[in-house]
């Protein structure tokens, strides 16, 4: 490390050298956090050069969902890197909905680029909406999945030590609607008993696996044994969920680091190859191709009706920059773009609960 006016410098660490030569599909990202307030197209550019072609964008808001499709989604990709998202409401948004938003939503998922319906479920964890709003917003987003034919993002959360009411509902919720659509739990945390309840219930399930595997004091370990044991691997995907969830690992790319973001896929990827016994690189096409057959990635794209106003204007100036910092780098030397120093931790979607809006997951 240097020193530079009083403060310690960071070696910098190429995103190049975590990249396994495959490319990776990150099916959860909280890009419009204010933790990527500053960075954003240089967070996207990272996960290039690490190798994760793609990122799943998803919203916890209908305001969310508007936010990414006229930042990222309509731009399609943005520096070789494709951008999808999801459109939904989240459990800890549901107080918010009504008819006029169920009419929204139908109506948002005629934008390019929208590969799911979520992230929706169940959280009675923090009960930031009642429960009974939490299962009627539910019931609806699995109604408009089922009639759009998307797949659907869930999230499924319990007060720890007592999530069965919450599975149990959760499971009849989706069981009741016969749900032929697939579906993925995105960020799956639970045991390998309600992992085998969820696949005995629900047809084409999938899960989303995150560095939570990474960290052992929250059983990281045993969550990896599930991967491996329980979860069929035609269903398995992986995601950071970024900016959260950062990966508990002895890494050089994570010393001194609090934000995730998508350029560590691959060191998720790792990890989990190691609990099963295969390559990281198979580990990789293995999710890489399940995360296309899921969100139909190799598909025509979708009916387009919406046109944000002002295109390309902050992406634009955004690349501008980003390009002249490049050539800037270049000139000095610097080959490679290089992992940033993370931010403190933030709410997850754009809004915040003091301000009386959204609120989303890792918000306290």
């Amino acid at each position: 490390m240097a020193s530079k006016g009083g403060r310690v410098q960071r070696d910098p660490i190429s995103a190049a050298e975590l990249n396994l030569g495959v490319p990776l599909v990150d099916i959860g990202v909280n890009l419009l956090s204010r933790q990527f307030g500053k960075d954003a197209l240089e967070v996207i550019e990272r996960s290039r050069v690490a190798g994760v072609s793609t990122l799943v964008l998803t919203a916890c808001s209908l305001r969310d969902a508007r936010g990414l499709q006229d930042e990222f989604v309509s731009h399609g990709e943005v520096h070789g890197v494709r951008l999808v998202q999801t459109v939904g409401v989240h459990p800890h948004n549901a107080k918010q909905w009504s008819d006029e938003t169920r009419k929204d939503l139908r109506s948002l998922l005629r934008l390019p680029g929208v590969a799911a319906v979520g992230e929706c479920g169940l959280d009675y964890d923090r009960n930031f909406s009642p429960p009974e709003l939490q299962r009627k917003c539910f019931r609806d987003q699995v109604d408009i999945a089922n009639e759009s034919g998307l797949p659907l993002l869930l999230h499924v959360r319990g007060p720890p030590g007592a999530e069965e009411e919450c599975y149990r509902d959760f499971v009849e919720i989706l069981k009741a609607k016969e749900t032929d659509v697939r579906a993925c739990v995105h960020c799956f945390t639970g045991s390998a008993e309600q992992a085998k309840l969820l696949l005995s219930k629900i047809p084409d399930l999938y899960f989303g696996i995150t560095g939570w595997i990474c960290d052992e004091r929250r059983g990281g370990e045993d969550l990896a044994l599930v991967a491996r044991d329980v979860i069929p691997r035609n269903r398995m995907m992986i995601e950071t969920d970024a900016p959260f969830l950062l990966p508990r690992l002895q890494h050089k790319a994570l010393k001194g680091r609090r934000r995730n973001e998508p350029a560590f896929l691959p060191l998720i990827a790792e990890k989990l190859a190691q609990t099963m016994k295969v390559s990281a690189q198979d580990l990789a096409l293995l999710t890489t191709s399940n995360a296309r057959r899921f969100f139909s990635l190799d598909a025509p794209p979708r009916c387009q009706e919406h046109q944000p106003q002002q295109k390309g204007s902050l992406k634009q100036e955004g690349v501008k920059s980003l390009e002249d910092s490049q050539q800037q780098e270049s000139k000095e030397g610097r080959e490679s773009l290089t992992l940033e120093r993370g931010e403190d931790p933030g709410p997850l979607c754009s809004a915040t609960a003091a301000e009386g809006q959204t609120v989303g997951p890792g918000s306290e």
